[in-house]
């Protein structure tokens, strides 16, 4: 589990660099998944986006892989070996006779559309009014509390996302705040 933590944090790492140091534009050298055919992550057959393909292709194309032995890396690998040698590791060797400590690596999207997207303003006066039913709630016949003068405001967003993508970081962006637990806890 450690070792799938550690590849996260690598992939987020090189994608905020990719970010900020090239923003939203597809860049040659990026790698795109090549078909519209369901793969997994690591069955997943990727191309180098060059000068001549880079206008058939959006930032919602780009996967960026987590680092390992069995994936080909976006002409910016140097990143990648940067990052892990700054832990003594070494990207050519992430392969290992233990099945749980060998890195073969996966694709993920850098950017994501959520579907299905929802939201709603609720009010309420009190800081402990329930806004959201649970589905035993709701067989119950249960209602929200909610009243159109509270002097307090929450908004309820819905969405879905697919596998390997996450609320919290969505969230992040709509709301522009600090979404770790250090800061989370400071608020109660």
């Amino acid at each position: 589990m450690y070792v799938h933590s550690y590849q996260s944090y690598i992939w987020n790492t090189v994608v905020s660099r990719r970010l900020q140091q090239h923003g939203l534009n597809v860049i040659s050298g990026d790698l795109v998944h090549k078909s519209s055919s369901q793969q997994s992550s690591t069955d997943m057959q990727v191309e180098h986006v060059t000068e001549s393909n880079i206008q058939e292709f959006s930032i919602y194309d780009v996967v960026i892989p987590s680092p390992g032995y069995d994936i080909k890396y976006p002409l910016y690998k140097d990143w990648y070996r940067e990052l892990l040698s700054e832990d003594g590791l070494d990207i050519e060797v992430l392969r290992h006779k233990v099945k749980d400590y060998s890195l073969p690596g996966a694709y993920r999207k850098m950017l994501v559309k959520p579907c299905h997207v929802s939201w709603e303003c609720l009010t309420y006066d009190h800081a402990h009014t329930q806004l959201l039913l649970s589905d035993h709630d709701k067989l119950e016949g249960r209602n929200l509390e909610c009243q159109l003068d509270g002097k307090l405001t929450a908004l309820r967003l819905e969405l879905s996302l697919p596998t390997s993508t996450y609320a919290t970081m969505a969230l992040r962006d709509i709301l522009k705040r600090d979404t770790s637990a250090n800061y989370q806890s400071l608020l109660n």
